[in-house]
């Protein structure tokens, strides 16, 4: 009996940790699925797998921030994020981290995830499309624009747990990460901006136009970017 209830205290306690590590990035039902797999989840070390990042940033936020009071900024600041936020669950993805008034999100992790990288172009379109009447608003009361700039990339990546047994983060690293970020880094107000291997992944099942070639910072050859503004409907 001791036993039995000693291994039931263990088994509770690593479903806590697993909560703590994955609840903040996840939807409820994708934690549920998670704590099933017990401590294996939260060992440290990575490994290699095919993914899609998203990268999502507040255009015109840093004017903004500077004209109102702090209350109202952080205000904002939520909204915004629980509009990424929402979006990124309802595609079944990972909010991997918050970096100010910036949005990273994995799709295929740590869970697979089936058609990974047509949902992460789904959940773009949605955060675009979910931040038109707010970014109206916040307009007329301050005449200050303001709008999200997305970019989506796919690739193999190291995805894991990185860090000490006291302060973990559950994180994907590798060149496929930095040019996501660079993409965002040059989508303007309400633009989703997709890779080359975003594209030709989901040629005929999305509706996007070339941008041209640009040079993106800490990539060697000029690459070519292309704007999505729409997905093709199934029959």
């Amino acid at each position: 009996i001791v036993q039995v209830a000693l291994q039931y205290i263990r088994e509770r306690k690593a479903k806590r940790q697993i909560q703590n590590v994955f609840g903040r990035y996840v939807s409820e039902s994708v934690v549920s699925t998670i704590v099933k797999g017990g401590e294996e989840a939260l060992k440290l070390g990575g490994q290699k797998k095919d993914i899609a990042v998203l990268f999502v940033d507040i255009r015109g936020f840093t004017p903004l921030s500077e004209g109102l009071e702090p209350e109202r900024v952080v205000e904002i600041l939520n909204r915004y994020l629980e509009i990424t936020t929402q979006a990124i669950f309802k595609q079944k993805g990972t909010v991997d981290k918050f970096m100010g008034d910036a949005t990273m999100a994995l799709f295929n992790a740590p869970l697979d995830l089936d058609d990974y990288v047509f949902r992460a172009v789904k959940c773009g379109l949605d955060m675009a499309s979910s931040s038109t009447q707010m970014e109206e608003e916040i307009e007329l009361r301050t005449g200050t624009k303001v709008g999200f700039g997305i970019g989506i990339n796919c690739g193999e990546v190291v995805i894991g747990n990185v860090g000490s047994s006291k302060r973990m983060e559950y994180t994907a690293i590798g060149s496929v990460v930095n040019t996501a970020s660079r993409l965002e880094g040059i989508a303007k107000a309400g633009a989703v901006i997709i890779s080359p291997e975003i594209y030709e992944r989901l040629k005929g099942r999305i509706i996007a136009e070339s941008l041209g070639k640009y040079q993106l910072k800490g990539i060697t050859e000029p690459m070519e970017v292309y704007r999505v503004t729409g997905v093709v409907e199934s029959d």
